[in-house]
C-alpha cells in the first residue's frame, strides 16, 4: 500500500490550542496603576479602567447588568485560556491606532464582547445595543 512507505509520525497535543504568550511591557503595566501578579490580573483592571471609564455614560439602573455580563464574559475568556489572546489584540489595536490607522467601530464577534469595549477595541456596547 502506498502509505506504508511513510513512517507514522505522533504528534502530541495537535488539538489544543497554541497561543503567544503576552508579555507586559512596563508602559502597559503603567495604564493600570497598581502592582500586578499575572496576565489575567492585569487583564482585570484593564477592563475594571475601562468601566470606571464609561460607568457614569449609563443608567445606575443597568450596572448590576454590566457588572454580570464582565464577570461572564472574564469567566469564559479564562476557562478557554484566551487572556493571552485578547490581550494580544489589545496590543495590536492600540498600536495601530498608535501609528494612525484608522479602525473602525469593529466587526465580527469582538463586537458581542462587552469586556472588548471596554478596553477599548471595539466601540459597540453590546449590553446597550443587546
Amino acid at each position: 500500500m502506498f502509505q506504508d512507505k511513510f513512517q507514522k509520525i505522533e504528534i502530541p497535543n495537535l488539538d489544543l490550542i497554541r497561543l503567544p504568550e503576552i508579555v507586559l511591557t512596563q508602559e502597559e503595566l503603567d495604564i493600570v496603576g497598581v502592582p500586578i501578579s499575572d496576565n489575567i490580573e492585569f487583564f482585570k483592571k484593564l477592563i475594571n479602567v475601562g468601566w470606571k471609564k464609561y460607568r457614569e455614560k449609563v443608567d445606575k439602573n443597568t450596572w448590576p447588568g454590566y457588572i454580570e455580563r464582565i464577570k461572564e464574559e472574564v469567566s469564559v475568556f479564562e476557562e478557554l485560556g484566551f487572556i493571552d489572546y485578547n490581550l494580544l489584540v489589545w496590543r495590536t489595536i492600540n498600536k495601530a491606532r498608535g501609528l494612525g490607522a484608522f479602525i473602525d467601530a469593529g466587526r465580527g464577534s469582538v463586537c458581542n464582547s462587552l469586556v472588548f469595549f471596554l478596553i477599548g477595541v471595539t466601540g459597540v456596547d453590546s449590553y446597550k445595543h443587546k
